[in-house]
């Protein structure tokens, strides 16, 4: 069973354990320019193998947190990353 959560997907092994991918939209460039056709395609990035339900968690908190744009203290980067996990805690609750 492939489980997704947003733009990530925790795929089982034979050992029990997770593969992590993201997948995310990247502009496609012309080819030897910096310059953009203005078409998107879809891509995957490996983000960890043969890791625990729990890692896997943590990696998708920790990537989600390191990918916003602003500076923040330790007690600042606590708090959000709490707010994250009672997030994510929600969206895997049953009804």
């Amino acid at each position: 069973m492939i489980i997704e959560y947003k733009r990530f997907k925790l795929e089982p092994t034979v050992s029990n354990r997770f593969n992590l991918t993201r997948s995310f939209t990247k502009r496609v460039q012309k080819f030897g320019t910096k310059e953009y056709t203005g078409e998107t395609r879809e891509e995957t990035e490996d983000m960890g193998y043969d890791m625990t339900f729990e890692k896997c968690l943590n990696e998708i908190l920790h990537w989600r947190l390191r990918n916003k744009q602003e500076t923040t203290d330790l007690k600042g980067f606590i708090k959000e990353f709490k707010k994250e996990k009672e997030e994510l805690i929600n969206a895997l609750k049953l009804d």
